[in-house]
C-alpha cells in the first residue's frame, strides 16, 4: 500500500504543472451547460472532455524519459500501474464532485427541467464514459508508447457515439427498450448502481492486463 501511495504522489507531482488546463475544460462545460439550459449537463461535458487529461501523464513520461527515473526508486511494476489507476480514478471522482457541484451552482440561475432520471443518466453516463475511456487507454499506453498511438485514442470512442446515433435514427432500437427505460426512470438509484457497477468492473478487468503489458516492455 505504501508503494502505491508513493506512486500516486509522484504521478501527481509530475502532473500538477498541467492542471490549470483543466480550468478551461470546465469553463467550456459552463458555457455549453447555460447555452443548453441545462446544469448538470457540465458533468457530462466534463467527464469527457477531462478523461483523455491522464493521457499527457504517458506524453510527459516519454518525453522527459522518466522511465529512469522509475527505474531509480524502489517501486514495484505492479505498484507503479495500480498507482497509476489509483491516480486516475481519484482524479475522475474529484472531477465528478467538481462537476456536480458545478452543475449545482448553475441551476441556480438556469431553469433545470432535467428529472431525477435524466440526471442520474448524465452523472453516472460521465462516471461511465470515463471508467471505459480509462479500462481501454491504460492498457493500450502501457504497451505502445504515447507517440505512437495518440492519434488513434479517440477515434474509437467516436466511433461510438456516431454509430449509437446512426442506430437510434434508424431503427426502432428506442421502442423495444421502452420497458427498460421505464424501469429505470421510476428507480433512478438503478442508474447509479448499473453505471458505477459496469464501471468499476470495466476499470478491474483492465487492471491485470495493465500489469502484464509494462510488466513485459520494462523487460524488454
Amino acid at each position: 500500500m505504501r508503494d502505491i501511495l508513493r506512486s500516486m504522489a509522484l504521478d501527481h507531482r509530475i502532473m500538477k504543472r498541467n492542471y490549470p488546463i483543466l480550468a478551461g475544460f470546465y469553463a467550456l462545460a459552463v458555457v455549453l451547460s447555460v447555452v443548453a439550459k441545462a446544469p448538470f449537463l457540465a458533468v457530462a461535458i466534463t467527464m469527457v472532455l477531462t478523461a483523455p487529461f491522464i493521457g499527457t501523464y504517458f506524453s510527459l513520461y516519454e518525453k522527459n524519459r522518466l522511465d529512469r527515473l522509475y527505474g531509480s526508486l524502489p517501486l514495484g511494476r505492479s505498484s507503479v500501474v495500480v498507482g497509476r489507476y489509483a491516480y486516475a480514478f481519484v482524479m475522475m471522482l474529484a472531477n465528478v464532485a467538481a462537476s456536480l457541484l458545478l452543475g449545482l451552482f448553475l441551476s441556480l440561475f438556469v431553469q433545470d427541467t432535467a428529472t431525477p432520471f435524466l440526471t442520474s443518466v448524465i452523472v453516472a453516463g460521465g462516471f461511465l464514459y470515463a471508467c471505459l475511456f480509462f479500462a481501454f487507454l491504460l492498457p493500450l499506453y502501457f504497451k505502445v508508447s504515447f507517440s505512437k498511438v495518440y492519434v488513434f485514442v479517440n477515434l474509437p470512442f467516436y466511433l461510438v457515439v456516431i454509430a449509437g446515433l446512426l442506430l437510434v435514427k434508424k431503427t426502432d432500437i428506442l421502442t423495444s427498450l421502452q420497458p427498460t427505460i421505464k424501469y429505470f426512470m421510476d428507480n433512478p438509484a438503478m442508474v447509479w448502481v448499473v453505471g458505477i457497477g459496469i464501471g468499476l468492473v470495466l476499470l478491474g478487468a483492465s487492471l491485470p492486463l495493465s500489469i502484464a503489458f509494462h510488466k513485459s516492455r520494462e523487460s524488454a
